[in-house]
């Protein structure tokens, strides 16, 4: 029986380097919330299960984009934050989305 090659047989929809990358950043982001919330007192508890929470069901149907963003709200969310996405210009600073304990609408605030 011929055998075949491992990237012949795997389901790309499962794993691929970009997949890989985004977990990779998602770790990274995570961990330096972590730190960082570990420095305000935060437990060792509480962020795992903060992680538990930011396992994103139907994450395989998502995009790269969506599947970071969905896991980090729900970690952010979790330790009691929010999380926001801003587009910063030298002049101002918008937050274009909130996701988590306050979301609401854009803001803008001059710097």
């Amino acid at each position: 029986m011929a055998s075949k090659r491992w990237s012949e047989i795997r389901d790309p929809k499962l794993v691929n380097d970009s997949r890989v990358a985004t977990y990779q950043r998602l770790l990274a982001a995570q961990e330096r919330v972590a730190e960082a919330r570990y420095a305000h007192g935060e437990t060792v508890d509480a962020v795992e299960r903060a992680l538990t929470l930011s396992e994103t069901e139907g994450a395989e149907d998502m995009s790269d984009a969506e599947l970071f963003l969905a896991a980090m709200a729900a970690f952010v969310t979790g330790l009691g934050g929010r999380l926001e996405v801003q587009a910063v210009f030298p002049e101002e600073t918008i937050t274009v989305q909130r996701f988590g304990a306050e979301p609401g609408p854009a803001v803008s605030e001059r710097v």
